[in-house]
Parts: C-alpha cells; sequence; structure tokens
C-alpha cells in the first residue's frame, strides 16, 4: 500500500513538472529583435530572496535593458511570487522558440513548499537605455 501511494506521489510529481515546461510560447514574433544578454540583463534586475523567489507587492513588473524588455504579470491580479528559476526558464524557452524575437509563456514552477502565483513572462521591445527599470523593484 505504502508503495502504491509513493508511486502515485511521483507520478502526479513527475506529470506536474513535465506539463510546467511543456508550456507553449505563444504569440513569437519579430525573430532577431533583442539579444540574450540585454534579456538576460534585464531579469538579472529582479531582486530575489535568500531562497531564490522573487515577491513585490504588485500584480505585474517590467525590467528593460538595451533592445530587450521583461514583463512579467498574473493573470489573477495576485501579487507576484516566482522562482528566478523558473524565469530563467521561461526566458530561455521564449529566446530559442521565438528566434529572439518577442513572446511569452508561463513561468514553470518547480517548488512544492512556498505559495507560488501562476506568473507569465513576455518578451517586448526594450527601452533601448541601459538597464531602465520600471517600479520599485
Amino acid at each position: 500500500m505504502l508503495t502504491s501511494i509513493k508511486s502515485l506521489v511521483l507520478f502526479v510529481i513527475m506529470t506536474y513538472s513535465v506539463s510546467a515546461m511543456t508550456v507553449a510560447v505563444s504569440n513569437c514574433r519579430q525573430p532577431g529583435a533583442v539579444t540574450i544578454e540585454d534579456c538576460t540583463n534585464a531579469l538579472s534586475t529582479y531582486h530575489t530572496d535568500h531562497h531564490g523567489f522573487v515577491s513585490q507587492d504588485k500584480p505585474d513588473n517590467q525590467k528593460s535593458c538595451g533592445s530587450c524588455q521583461i514583463h512579467v504579470y498574473t493573470g489573477n491580479g495576485e501579487n507576484l511570487k516566482f522562482s528566478m528559476e523558473g524565469a530563467q526558464a521561461a526566458l530561455d524557452r521564449v529566446l530559442r522558440t521565438c528566434g529572439n524575437g518577442y513572446g511569452a509563456m508561463a513561468i514553470p514552477e518547480t517548488s512544492y513548499d512556498h505559495h507560488l502565483v501562476p506568473t507569465v513572462l513576455s518578451v517586448e521591445k526594450g527601452s533601448g537605455r541601459h538597464c531602465d527599470t520600471h517600479g520599485d523593484f
């Protein structure tokens, strides 16, 4: 019986992890519009806590570096709370799938011990300025 329960729990965890990582990138447009360096720099301006999570008292925020703006937002109006690891995975997937163009996808979450809010990461046209932040974080 215990083996069956362990197997079921493992199956659910693996299914969740796979489904989170296979979320489709949507709205790919303008391949070659952004650089990986600008997008990585923009994402790195988000401050994380000691567990690697970004938490903000608002449902969306944008950070811009050069050609790339990273816009993160919740669809349900809750305040932002997502893992930087998941955000980096989403950014990598958008850039790879969209050929360094604009696009968006849900941030895959791999942690089960925090209350994380479903969040979308969108790669958009940057301000052209060096690491301009829009917001207080």
